[in-house]
């Protein structure tokens, strides 16, 4: 298998750089901008890149910050399907994310949603301690909206554009319900079966799309004691709480090696097997609410576990980081990333694969809200940890 990367995103206060006479000067301008004017920023993005011919802005709704006071963005729900979100300040971003796939959760427990309002409103409460060159940089970009100056010429995407059908490079479109939470454990106070969880879907999708899961096996050695609402041990108790033994496990790790080996695309059986192995892997903890790890760092155990020796795991940013993020998706490599809260107390594991030369990353949310709406994929721009 290719390099896998791993990294951890942590939204918090962005760092302070030195605010010198241009920071001064933009202050004295108008920081807002009104729903009209943003509307024009929206317009000037579908005209940039987008055809339309097919696309058009059906409704408008207001983005609040995290305590519902003030506006910090307008969201531009596009017809037949898509968003753009424009925000509220000229101070940041003037587009700072958009999809031509899917539409924007307007329910804010939708991580996506709520990852958006959340940084938004931490780089309000900021802006006095953006750095000289990011304020001018921001400041071009609004230019060449209002302007309507096409980039098209110097544009490049990765993948192109319309070569896949999600718009990144992974095309599978896996969620935490049946069937991929098929093989997770039950719930046997409700009969209920657990989620499959984000970190074990973002690994699983991720060996999928590399077609190899690098021979690995379990054993006895990868036994762990569940310390979280319902005590035990995987798998010792598979029984009790109907999950596949360790050798069950491994058998289905066999049929899923002759799919790949035979480039067939896998079964839900197959698909199941492999979400729980990346969960075993990962130590997750299971439950009908909700599934997952206390830290980006199991992940990155569990790539190791696969034998995956080349993964890198970041835990702050740096231009290092950066550029590898944009080399891996480049050249295909799909990058694992880990969101939190600045309190660490919730968060969501994604995937970034894709990039274009205007800054804006592609991301593979993985989520499905009550089992009814599709995967959200969206092109969101660097945020806070992105500066």
């Amino acid at each position: 298998m290719e390099k896998i990367l791993v990294f951890e995103l942590i939204l918090t206060a962005i760092p302070i750089g030195n605010i010198g006479r241009g920071f001064e000067e933009f202050s004295s301008l108008s920081r807002f901008i009104s729903m009209d004017e943003a509307r024009e920023i929206a317009l000037a993005k579908l005209i940039e890149r987008a055809d339309t011919t097919l696309f058009s802005i059906s409704h408008q709704d207001r983005l609040y910050d995290i305590d519902r006071d003030s506006c910090v963005g307008y969201i531009f729900h596009l017809k037949p399907s898509g968003y753009i979100i424009v925000s509220s300040s000229l101070l940041l971003p003037p587009i700072v994310a958009y999809s031509w796939k899917v539409n924007y959760p307007m329910n804010l427990s939708n991580p996506f949603s709520s990852f958006v309002s959340l940084d938004l409103s931490l780089q309000l409460r900021h802006v006095k301690e953006f750095p000289d060159d990011t304020v001018a940089k921001r400041l071009e970009n609004w230019d060449t909206l209002w302007k309507q100056k096409t980039t098209s010429a110097f544009f490049q995407q990765w993948p192109p554009e319309g070569n896949t059908k999600t718009g990144g490079w992974i095309e599978a479109t896996w969620h935490q319900n049946s069937p991929y939470n098929d093989f997770c454990p039950v719930d046997p106070s409700t009969g209920k079966r657990s989620v499959a969880g984000c970190p074990a879907i973002a690994m699983a999708q991720i060996f999928n799309y590399y077609q190899s899961i690098n021979h690995i096996r379990f054993s006895d050695k990868d036994d762990y004691y569940h310390n979280y609402l319902n005590k035990f041990w995987i798998d010792d108790d598979h029984e009790k709480y109907n999950f596949p033994s360790f050798p069950e496990l491994n058998n289905y790790i066999e049929e899923i090696e002759e799919h790949f080996r035979q480039y067939r695309s896998l079964t839900d059986e197959d698909a199941a097997a492999l979400t729980f192995a990346c969960g075993v892997a990962a130590k997750q903890v299971y439950s009908p609410e909700v599934s997952g790890t206390f830290g980006v760092d199991q992940a990155y155990d569990a790539y190791i576990r696969f034998n995956c020796s080349t993964a890198k795991l970041y835990t702050e940013s740096s231009d290092e980081m950066f550029d590898a993020i944009i080399d891996d998706i480049k050249h295909a490599r799909p990058v694992h990333l880990a969101v939190v809260n600045p309190s660490w107390t919730a968060g969501h594991n994604l995937i970034i694969d894709g990039y274009n030369t205007n800054g804006f990353f592609h991301l593979n949310f993985g989520w499905v809200e009550h089992m009814m709406l599709g995967i959200s994929f969206h092109w969101i721009y660097p945020l806070i940890s992105l500066l």
